[in-house]
């Protein structure tokens, strides 16, 4: 992969991504853009709004839908793209402890 996340996955926590999120608070609704925009029948989904959710659907199991309410839309972000990178790249272990 491009990005090197495959070699560095276990160097990139959370705390990591939260304050690149902090010093960069437009990227927040590229994600949002990017979840919404997503043509799948099972994945990760970030909404934000009166709630901050990162949930997990799959259409293939009769709408099988987990989710996890967050205090920040920061904190949901930060979680949703670790989940979303992960599950793209087919790693198991997130290294977070909010995995859906």
């Amino acid at each position: 992969m491009e990005s090197g996340f495959l070699n560095y996955n276990k160097e990139i926590k959370p705390v990591l991504i939260k304050k690149y999120l902090e010093n960069h608070p437009h990227l927040i609704e590229e994600w949002i853009i990017w979840s919404e925009n997503k043509r799948t029948d099972k994945g990760y989904f970030l909404q934000l709004g009166d709630k901050f959710i990162v949930g997990y659907i799959d259409s293939t199991k009769k709408g099988l839908m987990k989710t996890i309410e967050y205090e920040t839309a920061l904190d949901a972000c930060t979680d949703f793209i670790l989940l979303e990178i992960c599950s793209i790249l087919n790693i198991k272990d997130t290294g977070n402890t909010n995995d859906l």
